[in-house]
């Protein structure tokens, strides 16, 4: 797979700041940064009335020369901090707000989404196949994640991660503040062949929604099969009820 066309494309560079920008009134994805961007940064930045994602880091191309990319052709160390972002996905429903596909050393923190049709974040890509990958050192935290996933798409969440990860160490998503999505599957989702995170000390707040579609209850974590490393703890939720089909 490969990701739809971006308005501004960042390929091959080092230490390219975007800050202070807005982006809107695209018929495409906003920004993207792929093959071989290190050292950069996206901050306090405005992107809405979008038609696909506000931000692309990497490609989610499962082959060796992007997912396992060496040198100054692998993604290292872009930071989205500090952003707002609403209203997208406008035409292209099913695009995330930010979407990461193998990159290491990325911090994602202060952001605010909202008012978007599906996952605010979605990380990584190759369900269940183990391949070798530089997706390592993701942090998530202190994002605020509101009012999502209303217009009938499912099989999302606030914070959606995907297939295997290095395995150097734990990916990890802390403090962020999940509130009113609004369809399944589950707010903090590890879906299938996740592996190696810790979700700690997140908020999930489901509690404007009784039922999602097909009077399905709303789940505040979801994990699917074949997940590898992949611990909850200490997260504040509104409701008991998780969907677990990782057998164990």
């Amino acid at each position: 797979d490969v990701l739809a066309p971006g308005a501004v494309v960042v390929e091959a560079a080092d230490s390219i700041w975007f800050t202070g920008c807005t982006f809107t009134r695209l018929g495409i994805n906003a920004l993207q940064m792929i093959n071989g961007v290190q050292n950069s940064l996206i901050i306090g930045n405005h992107f809405y009335d979008i038609s696909g994602s506000a931000i692309n880091i990497g490609e989610p191309d499962t082959e060796a020369a992007n997912a396992n990319a060496q040198g100054l052709n692998a993604m290292v160390n872009n930071d989205v901090l500090n952003n707002y972002i609403h209203n997208i996905g406008v035409d292209y429903g099913s695009s995330a707000a930010i979407s990461v596909g193998f990159a290491a050393d990325v911090d994602m923190t202060h952001n605010e989404i909202f008012d978007i049709p599906y996952s605010a974040w979605h990380i990584g890509y190759g369900w269940n196949n183990i391949f070798p990958c530089n997706t390592k050192n993701m942090l998530l935290e202190y994002n605020f994640v509101h009012d999502y996933m209303g217009d009938g798409i499912y099989d999302g969440g606030g914070i959606y991660v995907l297939g295997n990860t290095s395995g150097d160490g734990y990916n990890i998503v802390r403090d962020n503040y999940v509130k009113h999505q609004m369809d399944a599957m589950g707010a903090l989702y590890s879906d299938q062949g996740s592996t190696w995170w810790k979700w700690q000390n997140n908020v999930v707040d489901l509690s404007e929604t009784e039922f999602w579609n097909y009077d399905t209850l709303p789940n505040w974590a979801s994990v699917s099969p074949d997940v590898l490393e992949v611990y909850y703890e200490g997260n504040y939720v509104t409701t008991g009820r998780y969907a677990d089909t990782s057998n164990g």
